[in-house]
């Protein structure tokens, strides 16, 4: 299956702190992440799972609140290692 990566100009779904996604990722078929980018340049990282919604992973200090990265590696690189996705596409729009 493949996993893609979009860069896309959106809000969140819904948002989970990272001790929740983390375990509940790592037991699920990542489907899709998305990188998307904000006002203000920074970035989010969302995470679809086979059958579920997409969820965002949440700020540390508000687990409502997406966390923002101010540079798209940023949020590539904690996909890498949080998720453990290896291959990204990016389309750029």
């Amino acid at each position: 299956m493949e996993k893609r990566l979009t860069v896309q100009k959106a809000t969140p779904v819904q948002c989970a702190p990272q001790e929740i996604l983390v375990p509940k990722v790592r037991g699920s078929v990542v489907k899709e992440a998305v990188v998307r980018q904000h006002d203000g340049g920074t970035f989010t990282l969302t995470i679809r799972l086979a059958r579920q919604e997409p969820v965002t992973l949440a700020s540390r200090r508000t687990p409502d609140e997406p966390r923002h990265f101010k540079h798209a590696e940023t949020a590539l690189r904690t996909g890498r290692e949080l998720f453990g996705i290896q291959e990204f596409v990016v389309l750029l729009r």
